[in-house]
């Protein structure tokens, strides 16, 4: 008796909302556009989003999935002529200007102008100008003009103007002006200006302008500006900057080829120099023997300089 009477009711609702013109509109009607049978739901005069590409899907104001399988949900999405397969677009003004396919973009204004495919942009105005494939950007501005392949963005204004590939830029404008390839960074502008290949930079403004491979920098604004390769500079300010130097400390540097400077303010220079704490050039920090008729022999005698460990060779 129960179902009876409560459909009953349902039906006298229904009714009563005709008569007053409250009845709602299909839900699809208007804005939102699809491939499908019923014209009503491809265009409308008062918001024109349209999806003429099979399986496509656009839904919001001036929206457009001109692609097959291209899904475009926002205010202009998919607009300005955007032509690629199976991409999809979120937020107003996204994916607009695509040729690529099978790109992905979320966010007022991203993924604008993308030529590549397989790239994914999230965030305000991210991937914009991408030419690339198979990049991605996440945080608002970030992996705009793109022209290699691989690369990664994280964080504001990371990884800008890249033309090389398999780079990664993690942080605050992380990554940005790299040219070379395989560069990691991670840190608030740290790899920016890279023409090198796989250096590897972590900490605040850690690893700019480089233009040597295979290079570590560990700290605030260590191992900037090096032409060198092979180097590593671990600590605030530390900087090995010819081939093969290792600087490890508070402002150390090492600037001969293979030289190894450790401790703050230590600074080794000339080749193979050695130099542990105090300021000295071409500092012994190890004692080094010669074997002679099974007898071993000093060939360096130890000094002591402050507490730094030299050792001068014999004439």
């Amino acid at each position: 008796m129960a179902r009876p009477l409560i459909a009953r009711r349902m039906a006298f609702l229904a009714a009563v909302l005709a008569m007053l013109g409250l009845q709602s509109d299909p839900a699809a009607a208007g804005c939102n556009s699809g491939d499908v049978a019923d014209s009503d739901l491809l265009s409308s005069a008062n918001c024109e989003a349209s999806a003429p590409g099979s399986g496509a899907l656009a839904v919001g104001t001036d929206a457009s999935a001109q692609g097959d399988q291209t899904t475009a949900l926002g205010s202009e999405a998919g607009g300005l002529g955007s032509t690629g397969t199976r991409n999809t677009w979120t937020g107003r003004s996204a994916g607009q200007q695509v040729d690529g396919n099978n790109n992905t973009a979320s966010g007022f204004f991203s993924g604008f102008n993308v030529e590549g495919d397989s790239n994914a942009a999230f965030g305000e105005v991210a991937g914009q100008n991408v030419f690339g494939s198979r990049n991605t950007a996440n945080g608002a501005s970030s992996g705009t003009t793109v022209f290699g392949d691989s690369n990664t963005a994280s964080g504001y204004l990371s990884g800008r103007s890249v033309t090389g590939s398999s780079n990664a830029g993690f942080g605050h404008s992380a990554g940005e002006l790299v040219t070379g390839d395989r560069n990691t960074a991670s840190g608030y502008l740290s790899g920016g200006v890279v023409m090198g290949n796989s250096n590897a930079a972590f900490g605040d403004s850690a690893g700019q302008f480089v233009t040597g491979s295979n290079n570590v920098a560990m700290g605030l604004a260590a191992g900037s500006n090096i032409t060198a390769s092979n180097t590593v500079s671990i600590g605030t300010g530390a900087l090995a900057s010819a081939d093969g130097a290792t600087a490890i400390g508070l402002n150390s540097q090492a600037t001969g080829t293979n030289a190894i400077a450790i401790g703050s303010g230590a600074v080794a220079t000339g080749s193979r120099g050695r130099q542990c704490g105090g300021r000295f050039q071409r500092r012994r920090c190890l004692r080094r023997f010669h074997h002679r008729n099974g007898h071993e022999q000093h060939r360096h005698r130890p000094e002591r300089d402050g507490d730094a460990c030299q050792r001068r060779r014999l004439r």
